[in-house]
């Protein structure tokens, strides 16, 4: 776990460092975009942005589908555990006796 989160840093830091790096080299290099003329840069920086929202959500929502699953996973063996219980209760085993030695309780 230590090795991704050390990869997302430096790979954000990249990010960081390659548009940053991108519009002090070329402050002119600019895209129309239906909002105005954009750098490059910052269409970067925002790419790169919602794609980590893209990712929490589906981290989110594998998150959610494995909780539901562990909860319904917990509720069957719940369920055979008190049918287990039940059977025992039901048909109780006899203990064999062996004759030639003494009773333990």
């Amino acid at each position: 776990m230590k090795i991704l989160n050390w990869l997302a840093m430096v790979l954000t830091l990249g990010v960081i460092g390659m548009s940053y790096g991108l519009y002090r080299l070329e402050p002119t290099l600019l895209i129309g975009t239906p909002w105005g003329s954009v750098h490059v840069a910052y269409l970067l920086a925002g790419e790169f942005a919602a794609g980590i929202g893209v990712m929490g959500l589906f981290l989110l929502a594998s998150w959610w589908e494995f909780q539901r699953t562990a909860r319904r996973r917990a509720g069957e063996l719940r369920k055979l555990r008190s049918e287990i219980e039940a059977l025992r209760r039901a048909h109780p085993e006899e203990v064999v006796r062996i004759p030639d030695r003494p009773e333990v309780q």
